[in-house]
């Protein structure tokens, strides 16, 4: 077992588990024979970027993707030597410069930017190496087609700039019902590669995401990007592929305290919580402070004992109580907020959908305050 922190105080951890990752990553590797991408921006989904990026490179990853350019540096500083796409915005004449330097591929969907890039790779003496993205219909980033043709006349006299990768995002890869859409993108998305390679250019073309790559095999083109089912969860709830994905972060703490309640007290913050019948009560040191959302009050469960105990009372800052009655508990048990404890599971879908909200939001949510513990087994 490794940590980010060998000293750590606190028994409240995220275990990243190593394998877990490796098997997402080949799960994925067999099923495409393009470049794949791993995409590990958000501190790799909340998961530790730096050994993410390390273990991503070591079981089939071609390259790697993060948000933003501060993302790139830190893989960087880190060691990472491989190939960095940073598909967020990169504004600005120092991060351009610093994208330059670290030889980082940067996403540019401006005139703005392509001169911007141009200025850099001259002060440096070097190449910038960018991707275009294109405007398809998610409206977010993305150069439109009727700008791609001055754009590309300007490239023309970029003797700095070296085009490399053209893409767009799927907005709707994940909706089973109805994929009209993505072929709608994806046609789009062609009238401006015929346009790009008219003008000689022949980039890296990438279009896939994580639903993508599975249900669109004919448009993985020439890379696909690998998000949210490298840690374990499909796109979509709604969205069943047989995906053969092992969650690769569990939440673990111990229990703090126990005590017996009497019928008519309260328990929480604001008294929410009305105990009927003798109980008894374990406090767990991690609230939301740590990520783990409040919205949980009087709905959760976390595993004891191999058993689900119901969360009572309110999610507080640092501390949470559950109902063991019934359960032999004591002070220093393990406990399992998201993970699996002898038969029982709960990992971030099912936080998910209690709160409303999606796997993303559940794992990037987790905060800094939570040690991130590396751990190389994997028991289903």
């Amino acid at each position: 077992m490794l940590g980010n922190s060998s000293n750590h105080l606190r028994e409240t951890v995220a275990e990243v588990n190593c394998i877990a990752l490796a098997h997402n990553l080949k799960f994925y590797r067999q099923r495409t024979e393009t470049r794949l991408m791993a995409v590990i921006k958000a501190d790799a989904y909340g998961h530790d970027a730096l050994m993410c990026a390390r273990v991503c490179m070591a079981n089939g990853a071609d390259c790697l993707a993060v948000a933003t350019p501060d993302e790139a540096i830190v893989l960087r500083e880190g060691g990472i030597s491989a190939d960095i796409l940073v598909l967020g915005p990169v504004l600005g004449k120092d991060a351009m410069e610093a994208m330059v330097k670290e030889n980082v591929s940067f996403t540019v969907y401006s005139m703005e930017q392509l001169l911007d890039a141009e200025a850099a790779g001259k002060r440096l003496e070097k190449q910038a190496r960018i991707h275009i993205k294109v405007e398809t219909g998610f409206n977010r980033i993305g150069i439109e087609k009727d700008e791609i043709i001055p754009f590309l006349e300007q490239l023309k006299t970029c003797e700095n700039v070296a085009l490399e990768g053209l893409y767009t995002h799927f907005a709707t890869a994940d909706d089973p019902e109805d994929d009209s859409f993505v072929h709608v993108q994806y046609r789009r998305f062609s009238e401006v590669e015929e346009i790009v390679r008219s003008y000689g250019h022949s980039p890296m073309v990438h279009v896939c995401n994580s639903a993508a790559i599975l249900r669109y095999p004919e448009y993985h083109r020439d890379a696909v990007r690998l998000g949210i089912s490298l840690y374990g969860y499909p796109s979509s709830a709604d969205l069943d592929l047989g995906y053969d994905l092992w969650p690769v972060m569990s939440v673990k703490s111990v229990v703090s305290r126990v005590r017996d309640v009497l019928p008519g007290e309260v328990i929480g913050y604001n008294c929410t919580y009305h105990v009927d019948a003798p109980m008894k009560v374990a406090a767990v040191p991690i609230g939301y402070a740590d990520g783990y959302p409040r919205a949980l009050s009087n709905s959760g469960a976390v595993l004891i004992g191999g058993k689900r105990c119901p969360i009572v009372g309110r999610v507080c800052m640092d501390q949470l109580m559950v109902d063991v009655s019934g359960i032999d508990v004591k002070q220093g048990d393990p406990v399992v907020l998201m993970g699996k404890q002898g038969q029982e599971a709960i990992w971030a879908d099912e936080i998910a959908a209690l709160v409303g909200t999606i796997p993303h939001e559940i794992i990037t949510g987790f905060t800094a305050r939570l040690v991130k513990v590396h751990v190389f087994d994997f028991q289903r």
